[in-house]
């Protein structure tokens, strides 16, 4: 049998993450998640990638039900970092020498991997971060992710390797940044026979070399997680500035600073999701109040009104897309080259009073009308063919 093999691998969950009632590998973050911070329908994106189906989405946010294979595929697909998994790295620490870095799962003997080599339970399971993580401790070091040829069997693999998604992701936000991805970063074949895959990815306890403060703190949340679960609490609506976290986001920029060598706001605009607002928007703020990260924010200052733009809070759930009454709103996967990565004004509208209640608003296109009179003006028009305006008495 093979002994644990120290590696630099988190054994223990970080601080702001409680274990999910249902695995005690996976760990969750209620006020990082979409889900739990807007609607269940706002993402699904953790259960659409579980390849067992084991994941659902509810009002608190992702739930475990039976057949969690622990492969990390949900942490890696959640665009905010809102779920963690025991046996990934919580950054790019990597073991010491000049050697290619190797990346194993966990199903692979230690005996074929080697000493030197990162074991995680399945690399479908590593995120974009992670990768980049470690791309900007290795310097020169070229990062080998091995496939052993066993994916196409795995419960937790399919047709495609798992890893490709991410590794295609890098090599394109590499380029962006102005660097040859070519010889840093691959997927290297090394096929084992398949009679050496075992069917289960390994329990964690006999992968990860455990320190003793790490074992009485993972004792202690096992013996709490052994009590009845209280009700998660409702995580509170974010506000601009409410410091929504976004723990794979920080992650994802501290990297790409270390590998691009600029500051956040001097990234390529095409490493990061972009939006336009188009001519059709009344600034109805429908957006700004559903976006679940603050990327989409309403300002407001003496003559004028609009919607701001943080690029960097930007997770691309396209929840401002389906919230726009006006279908006014495109989000892109990149930005356009000449788009700030700095938070930036979308629109700006004068303030002006409502010609019916006087009401101050943002005059949007022109208007007239603040957005509550020109929705009654609407529906009495629909129900009676008739105008509103000046059938309400102003205020004095």
């Amino acid at each position: 049998m093979d002994m644990p093999i120290a590696q630099p691998i988190a054994s223990s969950m970080p601080a702001r993450y409680l274990p999910l009632p249902g695995d005690r590998r996976v760990a969750f973050a209620a006020e990082a998640c979409i889900a739990a911070r807007s609607l269940p329908s706002a993402c699904q994106r953790c259960a659409q990638a579980c390849p067992a189906g084991a994941v659902r989405v509810g009002e608190a946010g992702p739930e475990l039900v039976a057949g969690c294979l622990g492969c990390g595929r949900c942490a890696a697909a959640c665009p905010t970092g809102a779920l963690y998994l025991r046996g990934f790295p919580k950054d790019g620490t990597l073991p010491d020498g000049n050697a290619p870095l190797r990346i194993e799962c966990w199903k692979v003997r230690a005996s074929f991997t080697g000493h030197t080599a990162l074991r995680v339970p399945c690399l479908g399971g590593i995120g974009i971060e992670q990768i980049l993580e470690w791309l900007a401790s290795a310097g020169n070091r070229p990062l080998h992710l091995v496939d052993r040829g066993w994916c196409g069997q795995c419960l937790a693999g399919g047709s495609a390797h798992p890893v490709l998604p991410a590794l295609e992701e890098v090599v394109r936000i590499l380029r962006a940044c102005g660097q040859d991805a070519t010889g840093r970063i691959s997927l290297v074949s090394e096929p084992l026979p398949m009679l050496l895959m075992p069917e289960a990815i390994p329990e964690p306890a006999t992968q990860e070399k455990i320190g003793r403060r790490d074992f009485f703190r993972r004792f202690a949340a096992e013996a709490a997680g052994a009590l009845p679960a209280a009700p998660r609490p409702a995580a509170p609506r974010p506000r601009r500035g409410s410091g929504f976290p976004l723990p794979k986001r920080e992650r994802w920029l501290a990297a790409m600073e270390s590998i691009s060598g600029e500051t956040s706001a001097r990234l390529p605009a095409a490493v990061l999701p972009g939006l336009t607002l188009q001519k059709d928007c009344d600034h109805l703020g429908v957006c700004a109040g559903m976006c679940p990260t603050g990327a989409l924010y309403a300002y407001e200052d003496e003559d004028h009104a609009g919607i701001g733009f943080e690029p960097r809070d930007c997770v691309a759930c396209g929840l401002c897309v389906q919230a726009c009454p006006a279908q006014a709103i495109e989000v892109r996967p990149s930005g356009a080259p000449d788009q700030s990565v700095a938070a930036h004004t979308l629109t700006r509208f004068p303030l002006a009073r409502c010609g019916n209640c006087l009401t101050p608003f943002a005059a949007a296109r022109g208007a007239t009308l603040c957005p509550a009179c020109k929705r009654s003006q609407q529906m009495s028009q629909n129900l009676f063919g008739t105008h509103i305006a000046g059938a309400q008495t102003r205020p004095e």
